[in-house]
């Protein structure tokens, strides 16, 4: 708390109090919007969820589909994703030092795997959970690619992560209020800059009722993407599955993307989440390295 309150500079640099707990279920990082928190004793993940009730806080399924490198039965395995609290947990992590956990299958960004606890896994299940990328390199290095976490040699993966955010401004405050609006995206630890929004409403909105209904037509995401290095594709997941993959070259791009299919004819991504369609962009350079949009839901 007393290095919280002596590098926290407004405007300049910005330190938000956090900490990470970690269970057989899987480990959540804690992060709070006010200064000066007790230290949170030991505690099972039900009774954190009590223990955090009266406090602004935002707790982030952290490596969700891999387990400890001892032991997924004696240490921590992979995210439980029933212990998911959808007022505390509106994010999660898609990719960090142990490269991306996007989708249960091994391949690509994807290096530990396999678990059935990926993000996508997490989606099907109707979590509205926005995207972050945690670097977890615990060299204090925020953004390095340096780690030899789960056996990986960080010199032959894409590894290492950083979060986009969109705030009015550098505070504590604006930061903490746009992640819990999930007006972010995450990267491979490029600052690649990226923008999806359908209509006026920016990545990580939920649409219901009369909002909902204006896109049951059909619906336009807006894509604006930067790349760090030159930009190889831009695709658009909807439900899951990956609708439309654009080849860019050069490294900017900007792309509508319209989906024609009436909303009630959308198939959703499993039966537990009947009743969403959401959509998210994926952004992959030609290095290898990626971005992804916190997703956009349509909720019946």
């Amino acid at each position: 708390r007393e290095m919280d309150a002596l590098f926290c500079d407004p405007g300049r640099f910005v330190t938000i109090p956090a900490l990470e707990r970690g269970w057989r279920q899987g480990h959540k990082n804690i992060y709070y919007r006010d200064g000066d928190q007790p230290v949170m004793p030991a505690l099972s993940i039900e009774e954190m969820w009590e223990w955090l009730e009266g406090r602004r806080a935002l707790v982030i399924a952290h490596h969700p589909n891999c387990h400890s490198e001892t032991s997924r039965y004696y240490a921590w395995g992979p995210q439980d994703w029933s212990t998911h609290n959808p007022k505390y947990e509106r994010l999660a992590e898609i990719c960090q030092a142990r490269g991306s956990f996007e989708v249960d299958e091994v391949g690509g960004n994807v290096y530990l795997g396999g678990l059935g606890a990926s993000i996508q896994d997490a989606l099907a299940l109707g979590l509205r959970v926005g995207f972050v990328g945690g670097t977890d390199s615990h060299r204090a290095q925020p953004g390095s690619t340096r780690s030899s976490l789960g056996g990986l040699d960080a010199d032959e993966i894409v590894g290492g992560a950083i979060t986009g955010v969109f705030a009015p401004e550098l505070t504590r405050e604006a930061l903490w209020d746009a992640l819990h609006a999930r007006r972010c995206y995450a990267t491979t630890a490029r600052r690649i800059l990226l923008d999806v929004r359908m209509g006026k409403r920016f990545m990580g909105s939920e649409l219901r009722g009369d909002d909902a209904a204006a896109f049951a037509d059909s619906r336009t995401l807006s894509i604006r993407a930067i790349g760090h290095r030159d930009l190889g594709r831009v695709e658009v997941v909807r439900n899951n599955v990956t609708m439309e993959s654009f080849p860019v070259s050069g490294d900017a791009a900007e792309i509508e993307y319209t989906d024609d299919t009436p909303l009630a004819e959308v198939a959703p991504a499993s039966e537990a989440s009947a009743g969403l369609v959401y959509y998210y962009v994926r952004v992959i350079q030609q290095d290898g390295n990626m971005a992804w949009s916190s997703p956009i839901w349509l909720v019946d």
